[in-house]
């Protein structure tokens, strides 16, 4: 399933979604998107950084296990 299809599904299961390799120890699973919010679940391996980017729409955060820095 690719992100394109999350904007006509209500319920979406982590199961159904596929890991997108981004590179340099960092995937994600776009769970949600539309034109003003986006859900996304990012997985880092110990000491990845992500790359400097910005958002067109709101973006919320939950860190579920360990820890993470960000700069806004």
């Amino acid at each position: 399933m690719n992100f394109k299809d999350l904007t006509n599904k209500t319920l979406i299961s982590d199961q159904d979604i596929s890991w997108e390799d981004l590179g340099a120890g960092v995937k994600r699973k776009i769970m949600a998107y539309d034109n003003n919010l986006m859900l996304v679940k990012v997985a880092f391996e110990k000491d990845a950084i992500g790359t400097i980017h910005n958002h067109p729409h709101l973006q919320m955060s939950y860190v579920a296990k360990g820890s993470f820095e960000v700069s806004m």
